[in-house]
């Protein structure tokens, strides 16, 4: 819907790929016109590749330039929240921000992690058990895809009864099922049968 002014045709019916407006900066271009990045600049002429609403901060000569410093990336603009993330396991903290447009070193996008800084914080995130909750944020040392019962402060418990991840693995709901497909026990032979002296807190089988 806006026009190079260098390229006219004048005629009394509109020709087609004409239109009576003559302000584009970048005709060859369809992300760049007057009010392509209202987060920048209401009316200038510029180009926001990434529809962001923030304009490119490098754009092509006669473009106005924007504050965009990727306009590659949609995720990626001043108004951008970083998550800090100590633990390095995708999931940053949710209350260590910052709001800039390039990503710091250390930060993600995700704010959702109830573990960034303790021993455990590594096997810590949303997500981690499965096999209790695909959501949840749970601790899972022993990678069984079960939840620690007895969570650290702040993260969800789940129902592995050992977590341990020196002796928890084969210990965890219905790892004995023709015990019980759902206590919590520990098979370590795999013949599913539960142990009958197990550690403390872990169901005893037969």
């Amino acid at each position: 819907g806006f026009g190079d002014a260098g390229t006219t045709a004048q005629s009394c019916l509109q020709p087609d790929g004409y239109v009576a407006e003559a302000s584009d900066c970048d005709d060859a271009s369809a992300a760049t016109f007057p009010g392509a990045a209202p987060q920048d600049g209401l009316d200038d002429c510029m180009k926001d590749a990434d529809e962001d609403d923030w304009g490119d901060a490098t754009p092509p000569p006669g473009v106005v330039p924007g504050t965009d410093c990727d306009d590659n990336d949609f995720g990626a603009n001043p108004d951008s929240v970083w998550y800090a993330d100590a633990d390095g396991d995708g999931y940053g903290d949710p209350g260590l921000t910052q709001t800039v447009c390039l990503r710091p070193a250390g930060y993600v996008t995700d704010g959702t992690d109830c573990d960034d800084t303790s021993p455990t914080a590594a096997v810590t995130f949303p997500g981690a058990a499965p096999n209790d909750s695909a959501a949840a944020c749970m601790k899972d040392a022993d990678g069984d895809d079960w939840g620690d019962a007895t969570p650290p402060a702040g993260v969800t418990a789940g129902t592995d009864c050992d977590d341990d991840p020196s002796t928890g693995f084969p210990t965890h709901p219905g790892a004995a099922p023709k015990d019980d497909p759902a206590a919590c026990m520990t098979d370590v032979d795999g013949d599913d049968w539960g142990e009958q002296s197990p550690a403390a807190g872990v169901v005893a089988g037969t």
